[in-house]
């Protein structure tokens, strides 16, 4: 019984975890550097304008 109390509050705490963490991937250099590659990609003509 204890276990299965223990289960059902790390279902719950687990996600609101997961809701409150930030993105891996949505910082200010995150953004700069996907522009910098698009426009090399742009360059070796590996993507449309």
């Amino acid at each position: 019984m204890y276990k299965r109390h223990l289960v059902l509050v790390f279902a719950f705490l687990v996600p609101a975890g997961a809701i409150q963490a930030e993105p891996p991937f949505s910082g200010p250099e995150d953004v700069a550097f996907a522009g910098a590659l698009w426009k090399a990609m742009e360059q070796s003509q590996l993507v449309g304008p």
